[in-house]
């Protein structure tokens, strides 16, 4: 799920992003990275912005209704067409998506553009909900072991072995 970054200390007290490509808006908004690598393949950051966009499909075509076929759709054609290291942040890619669900592009990206965007030090009210709605969802208390090892990103178990 994406993660607070300020909660998570990615963004340092002059708002630099200190967590790089795991994060968006600074450090506002990250992503652990669906793989170990941390300055190549799908980055968090990549995750965070196709998040962003999947919110902003169901707020136009999903939330009205409660089912959101276009959503589903654009979902399966990513996940057939896109969801690869060298595509994922394809842009002709996601068009091709959007062309197939029958989605309107420039709706979409008008609507995370709006929301706040990724780019600038400033918040992002659609990530924000998500990230609030999380921390109500959520039981307990949740963690993921994670470290820096020469400025490679790792996860997962660790042992001195």
């Amino acid at each position: 799920y994406i993660s607070d970054g300020i909660k998570s200390g990615c963004q340092d007290y002059e708002g630099n992003n200190i967590c790089y490509s795991l994060c968006t808006n600074n450090g506002r908004y990250c992503f652990s990275g669906p793989d170990t690598k941390f300055d190549s393949g799908i980055t968090g950051a990549d995750v965070v912005k196709e998040s962003l966009r999947r919110i902003c499909i169901w707020k136009h075509y999903g939330e009205s209704d409660r089912v959101g076929s276009e959503w589903w759709d654009y979902v399966a054609q990513f996940i057939e067409h896109c969801d690869y290291p060298d595509l994922f942040t394809d842009e002709d890619c996601v068009k091709n998506c959007f062309s197939k669900a029958n989605v309107d592009g420039d709706l979409i990206e008008n609507c995370m553009s709006d929301s706040g965007g990724l780019e600038a030090n400033a918040p992002n009210a659609l990530i924000d909900i998500e990230i609030e709605m999380q921390a109500k969802v959520n039981r307990g208390i949740g963690t993921q072991s994670a470290l820096f090892i020469n400025d490679v990103f790792d996860k997962g178990e660790f042992s001195v072995n």
